[in-house]
């Protein structure tokens, strides 16, 4: 597997995290992210595309079921 494949198997887009989690505008998910502050962080690698990492998304993800019981 090459490179770029790799990173793009580690990074999801803003509106597929947006998409699982059910939120339908990228506010929303900002209001999620500013009240929890164990969810995973955005980036921008560049331009306006907003990022994350998958593995932060999937540990935070069973966190909170863990949270749950």
């Amino acid at each position: 597997m090459n490179q770029q494949s790799n990173l793009s198997d580690s990074i999801i887009p803003q509106k597929e995290l947006m998409d699982l989690l059910g939120y339908k505008s990228p506010e929303s998910l900002r209001n999620l992210l500013n009240r929890d502050k164990s969810a995973p962080r955005p980036f921008k690698p560049s331009g306006r595309r907003v990022f994350f990492i998958k593995n932060e998304v999937e540990n935070w993800l069973e966190s909170r079921k863990a949270v749950r019981g």
